[in-house]
């Protein structure tokens, strides 16, 4: 039977189409075709002046598109009465049986309460760590790896965690440069780990002022609280990798709501795919955004090694996202064959892997379940990624791929080279990719887990 659809993005096509979009997009559109869809989207922010909304059809749904400053407090990054107005008179219009949502980052995540004061069952995609991390990747300055929140103690020394940029220069790689002065060095060398991280979170901050550390201190962890007692509201929370499952219930998320479930792929572009004659070199590729979590420069580096008539390397990226840093990657461009390409619209997300022999996913950060790894499994295109995190769940070494120590740009230049010194071996391993669940399977089974939360939970405007 027909069901009236909400999905909530934070961005949405064609506007964007990053991974989380891009999978709402694709469900959205598949579930579509059976159901009553509507979406609810922020557009590009305005710099000014209150919120305004743009309403249309788009692709068989109703979506809404609304336009606002970006926040301007750490509190209203995730607490915004004005977005949760506009989405109240929004439910109210379109009265959905379920809502969906991927992503509440420029958002409000206050939305969730509009849901449940209606009665509205809601269901949750996890695309990143938005929920327990106020910056998102889980990436300390310096992209440095951070564990997790820890409740919110690891926020406190944090230079991202409430809405600061990285404090360290483009590029560069993790652990080159030590933000604490001498002095601080000096007494973390001199005392017991145990002991340093105690006095550290008892009593100062590396980068705030001693006044300072009790209110950043109940900031970081109000908000953990806050975020965690919504989404565990969910009637399921749906986790793209076991890595992120495991992150998200360390921080206090329901273990009977949360379940390991791998988002879907729209196949229809590489129905009757075919790579493109290549010119006898090795043709490495980047995909994706070119932002500084995603490594390009330690691709770029490690390619230069490369022999300069044996490969050459595609960046397919929009170049404007973070253009310093763009500027900062040609800097670092020695070798003759490492081309920009520029962007592609969603439409044609199966263009860059008909001139690509191999893809390489060189993340600095907790990917969760990249969009390119399985669209290069979908072209089979074996790939060369970061190990660790969630990324050695979907790439087997050896078999499908190569992982390499994150960061690592030695290593990531020996994976590089097997495939220049290995004629016939990309082929090889991109015929051992492993299936890929398609769009219209996933929606099937969301269907059912939407079905179910109805059932057990009927909005407040629909008949008991």
């Amino acid at each position: 039977m027909p069901m009236k659809i909400l999905h909530v993005s934070h961005f949405f096509p064609p506007t964007h189409h990053a991974g989380a979009e891009t999978y709402a997009y694709n469900l959205a559109r598949e579930l579509a075709g059976r159901h009553e869809v509507s979406v609810y989207t922020r557009d590009l922010p305005s710099p000014r002046g209150p919120l305004t909304a743009a309403e249309g059809p788009f692709e068989g749904m109703r979506v809404r598109r609304i336009r606002c400053p970006l926040p301007e407090t750490f509190i209203r990054s995730f607490i915004n009465e004005e977005i949760q107005a506009d989405f109240k008179s929004f439910l109210l219009a379109v009265k959905p049986e379920i809502v969906h949502f991927h992503h509440h980052v420029f958002l409000s995540v206050s939305l969730i309460d509009e849901a449940t004061a209606l009665g509205i069952p809601f269901v949750m995609s996890l695309h990143d760590y938005f929920y327990i991390c106020p910056q998102i990747q889980m990436s300390r300055p310096g992209l440095r790896i951070c564990p997790g929140p820890q409740g919110g103690i690891n926020c406190l020394s944090c230079g991202h965690a409430l809405m600061r940029r990285f404090s360290t220069s483009w590029g560069e790689e993790p652990g080159d440069k030590d933000p604490h002065s001498f002095a601080g060095r000096l007494i973390r060398r001199a005392l017991p780990k145990h002991l340093v991280t105690r006095l550290k979170n008892r009593y100062f901050s590396e980068y705030y002022p001693l006044g300072e550390v009790q209110p950043r201190r109940a900031l970081a962890a109000m908000r953990l609280r806050y975020v965690i007692g919504r989404i565990n509201r969910a009637e399921a929370i749906l986790a793209h990798s076991r890595h992120q499952r495991e992150k998200y219930l360390a921080e206090g998320v329901d273990e009977e709501r949360i379940a390991y479930a791998p988002s879907g792929m729209n196949h229809a572009p590489f129905r009757g795919f075919s790579k493109r004659p290549g010119g006898g070199r090795v043709r490495f590729s980047y995909v994706g955004s070119i932002v500084p979590h995603k490594g390009l420069h330690v691709l770029i580096p490690a390619f230069n090694r490369l022999p300069p008539d044996a490969a050459e390397l595609n960046i397919f990226g929009f170049t404007d996202q973070v253009p310093e840093y763009t500027a900062h990657l040609r800097t670092l461009v020695t070798h003759p064959r490492i081309r920009f390409r520029g962007g592609f619209p969603h439409t044609a997300v199966a263009e860059p892997y008909r001139e690509t022999d191999v893809l390489v996913v060189p993340s600095l950060w907790h990917e969760n379940r990249p969009v390119v790894i399985q669209d290069a499994f979908l072209s089979k295109t074996p790939v060369i990624a970061s190990a660790g995190c969630a990324i050695s769940e979907f790439v087997r070494d050896g078999a499908d791929g190569f992982l390499f120590e994150m960061g690592d740009v030695d290593q990531l230049e020996q994976a590089l080279m097997r495939f220049v010194a290995e004629p016939g071996l990309a082929a090889r391993l991109g015929g051992n990719a492993p299936p890929v669940l398609s769009i219209e399977e996933d929606a099937r089974r969301i269907e059912k887990l939407y079905e179910s939360s109805i059932a057990g939970r009927r909005p407040a405007y629909l008949p008991r």
